[in-house]
Formats: C-alpha cells, sequence, structure tokens
C-alpha cells in the first residue's frame, strides 16, 4: 500500500513540475485546432495577463551574540552585506526566515529595522517570518509590533 501512495505522490509531483515549468510567454507557433478556432475571431480571444518576473530572496538568522555587558545585538554587517547583493539582483521581497534577534531586545529591533529600512527605501518588501528565538508571549508581542510594517509601504 505504502509503494502505491509513493508512487501516486512521485506521479502527482511531477505532473504539478511538469505543469508549473510551461512557458506562457512563448512565442512559439505551434497551435491546436482548438487554438486556431479561438483566434480566428478577435472579439472572444481572450488577452493572455501579461506576466512580471517577481525575484524573491531570503534573509537567514540575523541574531548576532552579544557584548561584553550581556546585550544581545543584530549582526548588522552581514544582514546589510547580503541585502546589498540581493538589492544589486533586483529582488522585490525578502523573506526573513525567523530568529531576527536573540534576545528580542529594543535595540536588537531597532538594529534590525535600521539595516531593513534602507533597502526598503530602495523598494524592497521584506516579509519577516518568526522563529524559534521568537517563543516567549512577551518577545512575540514586541516581535509583532516591531515587524509588521516592515514592507515598503511603511517608507514610502
Amino acid at each position: 500500500m505504502t509503494d502505491i501512495k509513493n508512487t501516486l505522490l512521485l506521479a502527482a509531483s511531477l505532473t504539478l513540475i511538469t505543469a508549473c515549468s510551461i512557458d506562457l510567454n512563448s512565442d512559439d507557433d505551434t497551435k491546436t485546432e482548438e487554438t486556431e478556432t479561438e483566434t480566428d475571431n478577435p472579439d472572444t480571444t481572450p488577452e493572455q495577463p501579461a506576466f512580471t518576473e517577481f525575484k524573491i530572496g531570503l534573509l537567514p538568522d540575523t541574531q548576532g551574540g552579544s557584548d561584553a555587558q550581556g546585550q544581545s545585538h543584530v549582526a548588522m554587517h552581514p544582514m546589510s552585506e547580503l541585502l546589498k547583493q540581493q538589492s544589486a539582483m533586483n529582488i522585490d521581497m525578502v523573506i526573513a526566515l525567523g530568529d531576527l534577534t536573540d534576545g528580542g531586545s529594543e535595540i536588537e529591533f531597532n538594529e534590525w529595522r535600521s539595516v531593513a529600512e534602507q533597502y526598503a527605501e530602495q523598494g524592497i518588501e521584506f516579509l519577516p517570518v518568526m522563529g524559534n528565538h521568537e517563543t516567549s508571549y512577551a518577545y512575540t508581542v514586541n516581535w509583532i509590533k516591531h515587524m509588521k510594517n516592515v514592507s515598503l509601504q511603511t517608507y514610502k
């Protein structure tokens, strides 16, 4: 029974992959009879939507450890360098993959936002996701307060 389920899952996955790889903007002149009939009458031909490229970048854990006084900080330089590369690649949105800070302090959130805001002003959207460091109630409330508006609209 497991073999049948695995085979069906594989077949479904391959079908999905094949369907997703179809180029809707192809200039291929191959037409089916149905397509030719539809294009004979320009009034009934639906317009194809214009597709634009949308690039997504990933930003892994940005917590940076603690200083000599025990204050946690964000790894601002590595974060900035990664975002600089993604900006050069014309990334439209960055998904921050959790663990943005180590302790959830105001200092850490302000550090994180100071870097993100520079790139949001250039047009990059941010979608921060909570990680395993964002587990306590107080931390979660603080995280939401700081991250709910981290997007392009905030900085326009």
